[in-house]
């Protein structure tokens, strides 16, 4: 019998073939079970499976041993971590709600959203504009399975938003949002971790209780240039959805230089 493959690569895909790649790989190796002592194939046979060049399997290798997935030791073997793959909800590789909540397993993902108008207040230093620029502010509440699981505000600047402001459609994500507003791509962001206590307006949103501490993660979505594009704030009820890293340490680290007598 011939053994299980991950599932072959489209080329023809806008996503770039290595986060394929590595989707694929991890969803082969999660619902097929890790190979014995963990170690995977060689890379050639890693890219005849997936239908990728020798060059994207590398990139993938590489980019899948920064995020901690896998290990690769010189003269021995590249090694899968299980305890890695079944981390689904990695606060660090967030990039869609909607997606983040479907790797919990919830069977509907809603989301809520209300649009206004305000000036940039607190937020004009993060997003370089005047205090009294104007700006549209989208509030969404992320429901999994008809519970509240994640609330956003997100604080756009009027001046970078082309014609009238567009409503963000099911569960889309802030990155497909600014593109479709301004037209600019978000190309990097710088993001804190805060824990901060409920207030009524979050409370409201994810039927918590006023006063009980809460995690909230701020973020500034930025463009090639280094303009500003947006300020988001985003509270977990991790009741709901609970949130979790991954990383290396840092004697495992493949792009940490070593120092003599480390």
């Amino acid at each position: 019998m011939t053994a299980a493959a991950p599932r072959r690569m489209k080329p023809t895909t806008p996503v770039p073939l290595h986060r394929l790649a590595i989707e694929a790989l991890c969803d082969f190796l999660e619902s097929s079970g890790p190979p014995a002592d963990n170690r995977l194939q060689p890379e050639s046979v890693l890219a005849e499976q997936l239908g990728v060049s020798r060059a994207t399997i590398r990139e993938t290798l590489l980019a899948m041993e920064r995020e901690g997935y896998i290990t690769k030791k010189h003269g021995v073997g590249t090694f899968v971590h299980p305890s890695a793959l079944k981390a689904k909800t990695r606060i660090e590789s967030v990039v869609d709600f909607g997606e983040l909540l479907a790797r919990t397993g919830c069977t509907r993902v809603e989301a809520v959203t209300e649009a206004s108008a305000a000036v940039a207040g607190d937020y004009a230093g993060s997003l370089g504009v005047a205090p009294d620029h104007g700006l549209v502010i989208y509030k969404r509440v992320f429901l999994a399975d008809g519970r509240p699981a994640i609330y956003t505000i997100i604080r756009v600047p009027r001046a970078i938003i082309s014609g009238d402001s567009p409503a963000p459609t099911a569960a889309e994500s802030i990155f497909s949002l600014i593109k479709k507003a301004s037209g600019e791509e978000a190309t990097h962001r710088i993001a804190w971790l805060k824990a901060k206590t409920v207030d009524a307006e979050v409370g409201k949103a994810l039927g918590l209780t006023t006063g009980e501490p809460i995690l909230s993660w701020d973020s500034v979505l930025y463009n090639y240039r280094d303009r500003p594009l947006l300020h988001s704030s985003v509270f977990f009820n991790t009741t709901v959805i609970p949130l979790c890293t991954v990383g290396m340490t840092a004697s495992a680290d493949p792009t940490r230089e070593v120092e003599p007598g480390d």
